[in-house]
């Protein structure tokens, strides 16, 4: 039996006390998450189970966690696991690493950014709609900073082509705006 996966997974509409995780499932089935701090260590799956948090989800259909109550300005982590609700196989599991917003900061609008080609070798494109100064810094898996760098133009061209293949979280502000997005180095 092939296990479920989920895929296109990120985190958008990031405020100080909440966010939400989109994530595309292979299978229909239920969705089970948690969050934890990012410091914390990893749930099992079967603890991310237990959890009790969970979404029934449609094959190819992306899926919203509402994530709520969360601490201002803090590193979060959530974990997902999906079993294909038929069997019960698992997925493995998957995490969505975020920070949610100090008071003061507004989330930029996540529509007006694209990243492009993504997946990429790690050269890739930063799209906006205006041309503001932006600051960009690129996480590596561990939260490491491999890349910070002010943009000001609506295309911006960004070299990671050094770094190792995964997801890498990219984030945007403007100085009292913040968005995060991933790109996947193959």
């Amino acid at each position: 039996v092939i296990p479920p996966t989920c895929s296109e997974i990120s985190t958008i509409n990031i405020t100080q006390t909440a966010a939400d995780v989109l994530v595309t499932p292979s299978a229909n089935g239920n969705l089970y998450y948690s969050v934890l701090l990012e410091s914390a260590t990893a749930p099992t799956a079967v603890e991310i189970v237990d959890a009790g948090n969970s979404l029934n989800v449609t094959a190819g259909t992306q899926a919203t966690i509402n994530l709520i109550e969360l601490t201002e300005n803090t590193n979060y982590t959530a974990y997902l696991i999906l079993d294909d609700g038929v069997v019960k196989t698992v997925s493995t599991v998957y995490d969505a690493d975020f920070t949610t917003l100090a008071v003061g900061f507004e989330q930029l609008n996540v529509d007006n950014f694209n990243i492009a080609p993504n997946p990429s070798n790690g050269i890739f494109n930063i799209n906006t709609q205006n041309a503001e100064n932006l600051d960009v810094t690129v996480f590596d898996y561990t939260g490491k900073i491999v890349l910070q760098k002010t943009i000001n133009s609506t295309n911006n061209l960004i070299d990671i082509s050094n770094q190792a293949k995964g997801v890498y979280n990219i984030q945007i502000s403007n100085g009292n705006s913040i968005i995060t997005k991933k790109v996947v180095l193959k």
